[in-house]
């Protein structure tokens, strides 16, 4: 007797057999070798590499930079130097009103103005004593003679030139007189003292005339308020020239009295000791020299 598990598979088998001949079921046939088949290969996988490998490893192209460095040594820095610390000397110097009297030192103005002097004209006018200079012995060229000569004060003595300047700055010409030599005076002992008598103002001064100029620094030193004219062989004991003493101011620079007034003074003196006193339009002025700081030409 048959188990029932091997009468069903007997079943199963007679009915496949009954359906196949029966032409129910068709039999399958493999599609033939000849058949082209699409294939996709999808990109970035490793087929696809194999196939398009500089798609996968594309060559990137070299942008490199070279960079150049320059090293520049740092100097060794220098010492600082020490400043030298100049002393100024305590100065005495104060400005002054140059209109009015009283005291100045050399290279401070005095001035003044005369109006209506002349119908409606105005003087303005102004002195300066702008320097000074000792001299032991002064040398004068004496043209008739030809040489030089030899000016020698007394024993215990020296000379002293100051040196002053006289101007009419205008509007306008007067021609009005102006101050000589003799309204300035020396002090000093307490006394009084005129200028030097004892040389001939026509000569040359070598000793001042030669390494000197005048206030504004255009002509060569010469005595003040004087102008040495040529008047030909009248004058021949001087060479044909004459010292003739100006008396008018005139207006303007060039017609400027300019020049040195000569004193003797004892060798003890001192800059201290000396002052140059005047009374110029009515008011008492005085120049001091105790002092090497002042500019003179201001």
């Amino acid at each position: 007797m048959m188990k029932p598990k091997a009468l069903t598979v007997l079943t199963l088998l007679l009915l496949s057999t009954l359906l196949l001949s029966a032409g129910c079921f068709e039999e399958y046939k493999a599609p033939a070798m000849d058949m082209i088949s699409t294939v996709v290969v999808v990109k970035g996988s490793n087929q696809y590499c194999q196939q398009y490998p500089e798609e996968c490893n594309p060559v990137t192209p070299d942008t490199t930079v070279a960079i150049t460095y320059t090293v520049t040594e740092t100097p060794t820095p220098s010492p600082t130097p020490v400043p030298t610390v100049t002393v100024e000397p305590t100065s005495i110097y104060r400005t002054i009103d140059p209109f009015a009297g009283g005291e100045r030192w050399q290279g401070q103005w005095y001035m003044w103005t005369w109006p209506d002097v002349s119908g409606l004209q105005d003087a303005n006018r102004g002195i300066v004593v702008y320097g000074h200079s000792y001299h032991d012995t002064l040398t004068q060229w004496n043209d008739p003679l030809g040489n030089y000569v030899k000016i020698i004060p007394p024993t215990g003595f020296r000379f002293l030139a100051v040196y002053a300047h006289h101007e009419d700055f205008g509007p306008d010409d007067t021609g009005l007189w102006g101050y000589g030599p003799s309204n300035f005076k020396l002090q000093f002992e307490s006394r009084l003292h005129d200028e030097y008598p004892n040389y001939n103002k026509t000569y040359r001064l070598i000793e001042l005339e030669s390494s000197h100029s005048d206030y504004y620094n255009i002509d060569r030193l010469k005595p003040y308020a004087i102008n040495r004219i040529y008047k030909g062989y009248g004058y021949s004991k001087t060479g044909g020239y004459y010292a003739e003493e100006l008396w008018t101011l005139r207006r303007g620079q060039g017609n400027s009295w300019d020049g040195y007034i000569l004193y003797l003074v004892p060798v003890s003196i001192t800059d201290s000791d000396i002052r140059i006193v005047a009374n110029f339009a009515g008011k008492d002025v005085n120049w001091r020299f105790d002092r090497n700081d002042v500019i003179y030409h201001i």
